[in-house]
């Protein structure tokens, strides 16, 4: 009985398999696989193997990771002829997952990947298959690619929404999506396409970033550079690479587009002259310098000039939800540097979850970033012309003991979000119920040693945090913080 019965699983096992046997395996790993959580925050992806439990953690039918965060913690390379489906596919008769969490690329760059179109009719072709109310941020796509899988069996392309992001960038429950801070650069749409008859193919809606991206879509920092999208003159194509990608907010520094017969092909620019983008920090077209009093806008954040070669930051004009606040800003031929953010400056802004402030500044006004509601990660950390991340913030913190950093009272009053906070070595003050109300704040890193005073109730309502203080100032430093408001498991050691 137990030889028949081994037998007839044998045989079960292999009717299964000759009934797949044409479909592409997806690369995907197991369905239990959870990535690791930073603070109970962040899914961590440090490599390959993570990006494909990501994928498969969204995809997954027994807990919804829709909404989820996840971070890239490392430079990623796919290894040679991967096959990448869009995230969120689960093949043409099952409705895909789509995404409204938030991917942040953390500075890093995903490189090499092979996207796959291997149905005959296929929408939503991309990194994500759609995004939906969700935000990706600070991420560089390099050298990937959508390309036919002509082992499916149909080398008749019929497919709609293409791009290298995401196939569709739309709203969702959540509320509008978000792009900020993305570059795709030496990114092919559907290269070397075996095709046998080209005249049966056709494509619609073939672009860099996303095959349609809604008009209420938040777009920040979106660059484009050289990238391709070619497709033969027999085959009909339908709105392939147009300039800008369908939006003016999206920069396009040259690519080659070129769209094929009767479908009425590209509309964008064919090896176009790169145009010149100014530095980061740097404004072009120098005029009357401005003087005390005056006020511009730089990177959507208003400013005000304070002194000679000063200036502060006042109220912003953007939505992002990642704000970085540089040393310096060259306005009409003066290099300004940044010194305070103004009080109620980011008052009630319900869109910041972080800010990068520098060791430039001098003080953060009274209620600066009071009720921000979202905001989760504040870095007051040096931040020179490198690309500052957590990992590296170590080597990053300042010795300088040249300025004196300054948290004003209430600065961060309700922050409700707020999960941990990065104090730098120049901090020497905390105004009174600076972090009052932060419910949620379970880390401050102070790497201060002149930390002088702390303000009455900086920490009413804080209940479980740990203040992580360099290991010569954790008894000086347990008295500073005690009695500002805080519940008992609020602890101070060293770091």
């Amino acid at each position: 009985m137990k030889r028949n019965k081994k037998l007839s699983i044998i045989l079960a096992v292999a009717l299964v398999l000759s009934l797949f046997g044409g479909m592409v395996v997806r690369e995907r790993t197991s369905k239990a696989a959870v990535l690791n959580r930073d603070n109970d925050e962040y899914y961590l992806v440090n490599n390959w193997e993570d990006l494909k439990t990501m994928a498969t953690m969204i995809e997954s039918d027994d807990t919804d990771y829709s909404g989820a965060e996840f971070k890239l913690t490392a430079d990623i390379s796919a290894p040679a002829n991967n096959k990448w489906e869009p995230i969120g596919y689960k093949g043409a008769a099952v409705a895909p997952k789509t995404f409204s969490g938030e991917f942040d690329g953390d500075g890093h760059t995903i490189s090499g990947l092979n996207i796959i179109l291997d149905r005959y009719n296929s929408n939503n072709i991309g990194f994500f298959n759609t995004v939906e109310g969700g935000i990706i941020m600070d991420v560089t796509f390099e050298n990937c690619s959508i390309v036919w899988d002509s082992t499916s069996g149909d080398e008749i392309v019929r497919a709609t929404n293409l791009g290298i992001v995401a196939g569709t960038i739309t709203s969702g429950e959540n509320g509008d999506s978000e792009l900020s801070n993305v570059t795709v650069t030496n990114c092919n749409i559907v290269p070397n396409l075996p095709y046998n008859d080209t005249a049966k193919s056709t494509v619609a809606n073939a672009y860099m970033v996303a095959g349609q991206i809604a008009e209420t879509t938040e777009i920040d920092d979106v660059i484009l550079s050289n990238n391709n999208a070619v497709f033969p003159t027999t085959m009909d194509t339908y709105n392939v690479g147009t300039t800008s990608d369908t939006t003016p907010d999206i920069t396009d520094q040259g690519g080659t587009y070129s769209g094929g017969g009767s479908g009425g092909g590209g509309t964008g620019p064919t090896n176009p002259t790169p145009t010149p983008t100014p530095g980061p920090t740097e404004e072009p077209d120098p005029v009357t310098p401005p003087t005390k009093g005056d006020a511009f806008v730089f990177n959507k954040v208003n400013y005000e000039v304070t002194g000679e070669k000063t200036i502060i930051v006042k109220k912003p004009d953007t939505n992002s939800s990642t704000v970085k606040i540089p040393q310096y800003i060259v306005k009409n031929g003066v290099k300004f540097k940044v010194v305070g953010i103004d009080k109620k400056a980011f008052y009630k802004n319900k869109k910041l979850k972080t800010i990068y402030i520098p060791d430039s500044i001098k003080s953060i006004g009274n209620s600066a970033f009071a009720y921000c509601d979202l905001l989760k990660y504040v870095y007051i950390q040096k931040m020179g012309t490198q690309q500052v991340t957590e990992q590296s913030m170590d080597a990053l913190v300042p010795v300088s003991a040249a300025i004196n950093i300054s948290i004003g009272a209430n600065a961060f009053l309700k922050c409700v979000a707020l999960k941990k906070v990065v104090i730098n070595c120049q901090v020497t003050s905390i105004g009174n119920s600076a972090f009052s109300l932060c419910k949620k704040l379970s880390s401050i890193v102070v790497y201060s040693k002149k930390l002088r005073t702390v303000g009455k109730k900086a920490l009413n309502g804080v209940h479980n945090c740990k203040i992580s203080v360099p290991k010569v100032k954790v008894k000086p430093y347990k008295s500073l913080f005690k009695n500002k408001g805080q519940g008992k498991k609020v602890v101070v050691a060293k770091m």
